[in-house]
């Protein structure tokens, strides 16, 4: 059987790649900012990682509102389906029994959020407050009673209660990216390569950064659903006894606003303390209170650039990823089927060029309705809608030059289907011009999504993009909000740049024939 002849310039890519050590920066300094991406929630936000504290004003209205669940489940149960739909709203589809399991699933979880703080005296009541719960019968004596006896509670009779609000809120996504980012660091050298990373080490990563995110949507700790910055709220009401709050270095949330630190410079080089310090933050005067500055709205600069990272980053490579896969593919069914096919996707590839793309972009982002699409997610799908045709050209020619090959043609001869020659013996040697292109396409895309979020079409206020960071403003005077932003824009640009020379390099034959 004749299976596809390996390409010889594929043996030691890793080691020819790699071999000079600006590519080596380059390559530590994506991992770095793809980092700043991943890491962005753990670092920057309002929510703290933990929080014990007792909140007796909150816990008595609780169970004063309680009060009041409790008769509306009980007139509920009383009803019959006749008197509930003549009472029910306008324009509602609520059944009699789903609005019972409603109050009844709300009065459970609210009775288990007391259970932590209140006292052992009080368990007796709160477990028969339970247990009235499934047949109603007393059930609103049950209630009084219990928000009687918390109301005569005193203050530092109630217990502390431990929540893990920043580990609640993370989603299993940002676990696997985070995976997948360490298990990345294999591939990078430090010094000149000998050989490449084992593939076996490699899948190991990539398999147990799967397996932490599905463990991770399994034991993640339940928490409340509240705006992160409402946390500092929380813990500075009078009455709240805190006993540890533990926050990320940069206790800020990328949408928090504060107008007392509008456009303020980094703190380092700003020592004015005259600003509003919410709980939890570093002093006003603090020289790491805001290491990047704020923009117009007090919002800190360091927490957005890192959460804008995950959108130009995410809609870079996810962009890149797509166009190179549709590029290739149509490419190699245009280069190796020939005929028809070729003449239909040449026709569809000079037809896209006619446009300009940028502008293609542009006449598309301006017409989407950011309810259908996420911003993000079709920014990334129309710049791959546009950017596919010089991967596929490029593939094509390859593609042309591989199908005359002898073992394309004994191929054909063995009668193999036309399948099983562009997928087994055609693609997988003509690959090289879409990797190198690929590479390329990464930082093409970021450049793309950048100028959208600067002309204000990326995406959705308040979530951060680096190109709608450096358009807030055109002051020099704010030099921070432009210097930053536009540093990582630069960087990453450059950076995908280099590797994808480097990797054109390491796979054109000539180069090799000069080195040896």
């Amino acid at each position: 059987m004749v299976e596809a002849v390996p390409v010889a310039r594929f043996e030691g890519l890793h080691a020819r790649w790699f071999a000079r050590r600006g590519v080596r920066l380059a390559a530590w300094t994506l991992w770095a900012l793809a980092g700043l991406a991943v890491l962005a929630p753990f670092v920057c936000d309002a929510r703290p990682y933990c929080v014990r504290a007792a909140e007796p004003a909150a816990l008595r209205r609780g169970a004063e509102a309680l009060v009041a669940s409790g008769a509306t489940l009980a007139r509920l149960a009383a009803q019959s389906d006749a008197e509930f739909l003549a009472q029910r709203l306008a324009g509602s589809t609520w059944t009699r029994e789903a609005a019972l399991e409603r109050e009844r699933a709300y009065l459970a979880h609210e009775l288990e959020r007391l259970a932590p703080q209140l006292p052992a005296a009080l368990q007796p009541e709160l477990a028969a407050a339970r247990s009235a719960l499934d047949e109603v019968a007393g059930l609103d004596r049950q209630l009084r009673g219990l928000a009687a006896s918390v109301a005569e509670l005193r203050d530092e009779e109630f217990l502390a209660r431990s929540e893990w609000p920043l580990f609640a809120a993370l989603e299993p996504l940002s676990v696997l990216a985070l995976g997948a980012w360490a298990a990345a660091a294999v591939l990078l050298p430090v010094r000149r390569p000998r050989r490449a990373p084992r593939a076996r080490t490699l899948w190991a990563g990539l398999a147990g950064a799967v397996l932490l995110a599905l463990a991770w949507g399994l034991v993640r700790p339940a928490g409340d659903e509240l705006d992160p910055a409402a946390w500092k709220r929380r813990l500075a009401e009078p009455g709240v006894r805190v006993e540890r709050a533990h926050f990320a270095p940069l206790p800020f949330h990328y949408a928090e606003t504060n107008s007392s630190e509008a456009w303020r410079p980094p703190t380092w080089l700003d020592s004015d303390a005259a600003v509003l310090v919410r709980y939890g933050e570093p002093a006003g005067d603090a020289a790491l209170r805001h290491p990047l500055g704020t923009d117009g709205l007090g919002r800190d600069l360091a927490a957005r650039l890192a959460h804008g990272a995950r959108t130009s980053l995410a809609v870079g490579i996810g962009a890149a990823l797509l166009l190179a896969t549709l590029g290739t593919l149509l490419g190699a069914l245009a280069g190796a089927l020939g005929g028809l096919v070729d003449l239909a996707i040449s026709r569809l590839i000079e037809v896209v060029l006619c446009f300009p793309a940028f502008f293609l972009v542009l006449a598309c982002a301006s017409l989407t309705d950011a309810r259908v699409l996420p911003p993000a997610l079709f920014v990334a799908l129309v710049i791959a809608f546009v950017g596919w045709t010089g991967v596929a050209r490029l593939v094509r020619a390859e593609c042309l030059r591989v199908r005359e090959l002898d073992f394309v043609l004994v191929a054909r001869a063995q009668g193999f289907s036309s399948a099983r020659i562009v997928f087994t013996h055609i693609l997988p040697n003509a690959l090289a011009p879409a990797l190198v292109a690929l590479s390329f396409a990464v930082g093409s895309a970021i450049l793309i999504e950048s100028a959208l979020s600067f002309l204000g079409l990326g995406v959705e206020v308040p979530v951060p993009s680096w190109g709608a960071l450096a358009s807030e403003t055109r002051n020099p005077a704010l030099w921070w909000a432009l210097v930053f932003p536009g540093a990582c824009i630069f960087a990453t640009a450059l950076c995908a740049n280099v590797l994808g020379e480097a990797l054109r390099d390491a796979l054109d034959p000539r180069a090799e024939v000069g080195r040896g």
